[in-house]
């Protein structure tokens, strides 16, 4: 299956800028390459080399997004029980492709 690089990339740096109501930019990994580049590592593809394993920026995106996760949570756009639902979904995921799905499920409630 072919997947849109892009549009999942655009949908997380959505879901960062929304959730920390910041700009986009890396301090709070407010930028699309951070998907783009973990997608491109977990496929195989070499250019995104120099910035480490895919477990390496899979870890540092996962941060982002618990992060994200929080400030929604402290500023009451979910609550506990979706809360500490979707912290076990992002414990317990392994692929980008299921980090796309949990920012989905968050976007569209």
């Amino acid at each position: 299956m072919n997947r849109c690089y892009y549009s999942e990339s655009h949908i997380y740096e959505r879901f960062i800028i929304e959730s920390l109501g910041c700009t986009k930019g890396s301090k709070y990994g407010a930028d699309s390459s951070f998907l783009k580049n973990a997608i491109s590592s977990e496929n195989g593809e070499t250019f995104t080399k120099h910035l480490g394993s895919f477990e390496k920026q899979f870890r540092v995106l996962k941060n982002h997004i618990l992060f994200a996760l929080k400030r929604r949570f402290e500023s009451k756009q979910i609550d506990t029980i979706s809360y500490l639902s979707l912290i076990n979904r992002l414990d317990e995921c392994t692929k980008t492709v299921e980090i796309v799905e949990l920012i989905e499920t968050v976007l569209n409630k």
